[in-house]
């Protein structure tokens, strides 16, 4: 078993690991923000970000309980790269599930007899409500 610094040091690389290829990857594929790319298969596909994100990481847990189930046969490399994706996309939902959460929260000062100008102000800070 494991000692808890292992553990510890088992993380920590992870964790770094795991910013690098978010950073590379952003180089990649961010070209309309590091959640664009959820936005617009949102769009596409009419369903939420958050939806298009769990559809994405889907292939990879399935491919992770594939691994499971014939662990003998999965290269080490291959468990680092499925893992790593994993973590990956769950920090991109986090980070989606703030984005969406902060949008619900403005999106509960308004009332619904406000004006367009103060949900402009709410949403975007142009002008300021009367």
């Amino acid at each position: 078993m494991l000692s808890d610094t292992e553990v510890e040091n088992v993380i920590t690389a992870r964790l770094d690991k795991t910013r690098k290829v978010l950073t590379e990857k952003a180089k990649q594929y961010a070209q309309n923000g590091r959640l664009g790319n959820f936005h617009d298969i949102a769009g596409f596909m009419d369903v939420t970000p958050l939806q298009a994100c769990l559809g994405l990481v889907s292939k990879h847990i399935i491919a992770l309980k594939d691994f499971i189930n014939n662990p003998d046969e999965v290269p080490a490399e291959q468990w680092d790269e499925k893992i790593g994706e994993i973590i990956a996309y769950m920090c991109l939902m986090d980070a989606l599930v703030f984005e969406d959460l902060q949008f619900k929260s403005k999106f509960d000062t308004v009332t619904r007899e406000s004006s367009l100008k103060e949900m402009l102000t709410v949403f975007c800070g142009f002008g300021s409500k009367e």
